[in-house]
C-alpha cells in the first residue's frame, strides 16, 4: 500500500477477509420525530457516527522482564480505537433476572446513586450467565462493592439452615 510507508511487504494468506468499517450505523428509534429528515425521508432513523479515542498506556506494567527488554526503553504504546458509541437497548433489573439462565449479555455493576448497594447485586447478574465468556462489565466499577460483608440477617439464615 502506497499510502503506509511503514508497511514494506503486505503478503496476507489466502483465506484473509477484509472487513470495511462502516460509516455509520442507522439505529430506528420509532418514537422520534425530527423536523429534518436525515435518512432518506425517514425520521425515525438515526445515523450514529464512529467515534475514536486514542490511549496511551505504559506496556511495562503488563509484560514479562523478557518483553520488557524487546520494548527498547519505551515509555508508553500509543492505542487508537474506533467503534460506533451503541449500548445495548434490552435492559432487565436484578430482580427480573433471578432465576434465568442467560446465554450472553452486558451488565452494569456500578452502584446507583440514590440506593444502598447489596452484595447481591454484584452476585445476581453474574451468576445468570452458564460463562464468564458470554458476559461483558459495561463500565469500571468500585472494586469495594466486591469485598462486601453479606447482609448480617443473611448470615443468621444460613446458620439456621445448617443447623
Amino acid at each position: 500500500n502506497s499510502n503506509n510507508n511503514n508497511i514494506r511487504d503486505a503478503k496476507f494468506p489466502i483465506n484473509t477477509k477484509y472487513i470495511q468499517k462502516p460509516l455509520y450505523a442507522l439505529v430506528e428509534l420509532p418514537q422520534c420525530k425530527l423536523t429534518s429528515l436525515l435518512v432518506d425521508q425517514q425520521p425515525t432513523m438515526i445515523p450514529i457516527l464512529p467515534e475514536q479515542k486514542t490511549i496511551k498506556i505504559d506496556p511495562k506494567s503488563f509484560v514479562t522482564p523478557t518483553q520488557k527488554r524487546l520494548l527498547n526503553n519505551k515509555t508508553s504504546i500509543t492505542i487508537c480505537r474506533t467503534q460506533l458509541p451503541i449500548v445495548p437497548a434490552y435492559a432487565m433489573t436484578i430482580h427480573k433476572c433471578q432465576g434465568k439462565t442467560l446465554p450472553c449479555g452486558v451488565i452494569d455493576l456500578v452502584p446507583p446513586p440514590y440506593a444502598k448497594f447489596d452484595l447481591a447485586n454484584v452476585y445476581v447478574p453474574i451468576s445468570r450467565f452458564t460463562s464468564a465468556n458470554t458476559m461483558v462489565i459495561l463500565r469500571h466499577f468500585p472494586r469495594s462493592i466486591l469485598n462486601q460483608k453479606p447482609h448480617p440477617d443473611l448470615v443468621i439464615e444460613l446458620e439456621r439452615l445448617k443447623n
